[in-house]
């Protein structure tokens, strides 16, 4: 597990040395922009709804 963990972490240094933004700044606000809907998604649909369970989040973070 802790290799996989590594591994990620070197691929995602990697992705942000060949990001094209001027700071880093920019690439935390691309990335969140991104992430951030899907967090959104799923906070509605257990709070407007009675029957969500994990494949109700699961669908919801597919059509994000």
């Amino acid at each position: 597990m802790a290799s996989l963990a590594s591994a990620l972490m070197i691929v995602g240094a990697i992705i942000i040395v060949d990001i094209k933004t001027t700071t880093l700044q920019d690439a935390a606000n691309i990335l969140t922009s991104l992430l951030g809907g899907g967090i959104l998604a799923i906070y509605m649909v257990g709070f407007f709804t009675k029957l969500g369970d994990w494949r109700a989040v699961l669908i919801d973070l597919a059509f994000t």
